[in-house]
């Protein structure tokens, strides 16, 4: 009956007026930081992140405004550049686009769930000097299986008029973990062995 007990894993689902705290007992396993934390030394203006992302033991794996990369920001979506309506960079870097008046910001939170496994759903305007360049819905759940935390995100981004995103190495679905530590990638077929990106190709 104990090990039945302790094998149980429940979430409890907040939002808070600065994120959304997705907690296991009285561990926090996953925030979605919804605007950027006063005083924060994070210099991208953008928010709408995930961190902490803590292993089912409780040990956090992601990274936020490290000091070699005062951009980088947990786990984000965002890229170098956009083009469209206006030129924007949201990934917060600047060379290639300008990141002045360009800011993801939060429209709202809904279908907070707990249980088993967390849920909840994210709204998200991508905005450049007041207007809306993409439309952001994000769906978010949180699991345990055996001893790794699963993480799902589906977004799904809308424009109202043509926009181009250049292929970068570096941009797009970003992950930016702790470096004390050994981490690796796997597939479906095992671990991924892929040479490390070069920004510039």
């Amino acid at each position: 009956m104990i090990a039945l007990l302790l094998a149980l894993q429940t979430f409890t689902v907040e939002k808070a007026a600065d994120a959304v705290v997705v907690r296991s007992g009285d561990q926090e396993a996953l925030r979605y930081q919804l605007v950027k934390p006063e005083g924060s030394p994070l210099t991208a203006s953008s928010a709408c992140y995930f961190h902490p992302l803590t292993t089912p033991k409780g040990a956090v794996v992601t990274d936020v405004a490290p000091s070699d990369h005062r951009h980088h920001r947990g786990i984000f979506l965002a890229w170098v550049e956009l083009h469209g309506k206006k030129d924007a960079d949201f990934w917060g870097w600047g060379q290639y686009a300008p990141v002045k008046d360009r800011v993801i910001l939060n429209k709202g939170v809904t279908g907070l769930k707990g249980g088993d496994a967390a849920a909840f759903e994210v709204a998200n305007d991508w905005v450049a000097e007041g207007e809306v360049l993409l439309q952001e819905a994000l769906q978010v759940s949180l699991s345990m299986k055996e001893s790794a935390t699963v993480l799902t995100l589906v977004y799904t981004l809308k424009a109202d008029a043509d926009l181009r995103l250049p292929k970068w190495a570096f941009s797009g679905f970003c992950a930016r973990l702790r470096k004390d530590g050994q981490a690796t990638i796997e597939g479906p077929d095992g671990e991924v062995k892929l040479p490390a990106p070069n920004h510039m190709k």
